[in-house]
């Protein structure tokens, strides 16, 4: 087997509740050299947060039942203030309009059905400064589950 080529150093947390979708996207990223974390929950996922050190953090907003996207973005943005935050969504709640427009949560709101060559390009362009950054929507390792 070969070793993927490290083209980035980042360190990325994934959420989703479709284990399909996140194990697409973690393979996506690994072959692209980026160090990936998946969590298949919200709950998951803000364990993994405070220890995780993480440079960015793309998650679903529906999670099914318990935390959604948008909390684990909030939490993020609290240990990581300087981390890209990225929330798919296919949904029309306001909820998410408003952390977009309060611009502290969300760097990146990308609408699904997302193609991976936009979400690779709101990481690989956001680099160390999304701290300062509004949120905005774009125009147009290692592997690791834990559920």
């Amino acid at each position: 087997m070969v070793a993927p080529v490290r083209e980035h150093s980042r360190r990325i947390l994934l959420v989703d509740d479709n284990e399909v979708v996140l194990r697409t996207l973690q393979r996506a990223f690994v072959r692209r050299g980026f160090d990936i974390v998946a969590a298949l929950s919200g709950t998951t996922a803000l364990h993994l947060l405070p220890g995780g050190r993480f440079d960015t953090v793309v998650s679903d907003y529906m999670l099914g039942p318990g935390i959604d996207g948008l909390a684990v973005l909030e939490a993020a943005a609290r240990l990581y203030p300087e981390s890209t935050r990225i929330l798919l969504t296919g949904s029309a709640d306001t909820e998410v309009y408003a952390a977009q427009e309060r611009g502290r949560t969300i760097t990146y709101l990308l609408h699904k059905p997302v193609e991976f060559a936009r979400l690779y390009r709101c990481i690989a362009s956001s680099g160390a400064h999304a701290e300062s950054a509004p949120a905005r929507s774009p125009s147009s390792a290692s592997e690791r589950l834990e559920r």
